[in-house]
């Protein structure tokens, strides 16, 4: 088990990390159309929301992105997994982590590497890739459902 110190740094790179790569992504688009469908109403108390994002490319392919929004104690809306293209995220960098772990065993020695991975996104080339692109408006409401199917009423 990770010690309140160790969680902290991880915490810290991995905001950075992700930080860095989505700055990176966001940044190399122009003039592409962004596209937010429409959301289904939050109730109140409500513990999660679901949003989908399409980015239209000039090339004429798309990106599908759906988020997963959860509600934590304080009642801030924070972000709990994004699926782009159908590859999710969360797991994807969950599974590096375990696969890091898996070939270290050192816990310090993972935390300290995580940020390496991320300046050099993999995954995010895997979910730019051609055979990842080209979705539609029925796919993002499919995407919506597969996400609050697979999402867990639980909040960390």
């Amino acid at each position: 088990n990770a010690t309140e110190a160790q969680r902290t740094l991880f915490e810290e790179r991995f905001k950075t990390g992700l930080i860095k790569t989505y700055a990176r992504g966001f940044f190399s688009y122009t003039d592409e159309k962004i596209k937010v469908y429409p959301y289904e109403p939050v109730e109140e108390n409500a513990r999660k929301a679901y949003i989908v994002q399409e980015i239209a490319n000039k090339d004429g392919t798309t990106l599908l992105i759906n988020y997963t929004m959860g509600r934590n104690k304080s009642n801030e809306w924070k972000l709990l997994n994004m699926v782009v293209n159908g590859i999710n995220v969360g797991s994807t960098l969950n599974s590096q982590f375990q696969q890091a772990m898996e070939q270290t065993g050192d816990l310090d020695k993972v935390i300290d590497d995580w940020a390496r991975p991320v300046d050099t996104p993999a995954a995010l080339d895997v979910m730019a890739s051609d055979e990842a692109l080209s979705e539609n408006d029925s796919s993002a409401e499919a995407g919506v459902q597969r996400e609050k199917e697979r999402s867990s009423d639980k909040l960390q």
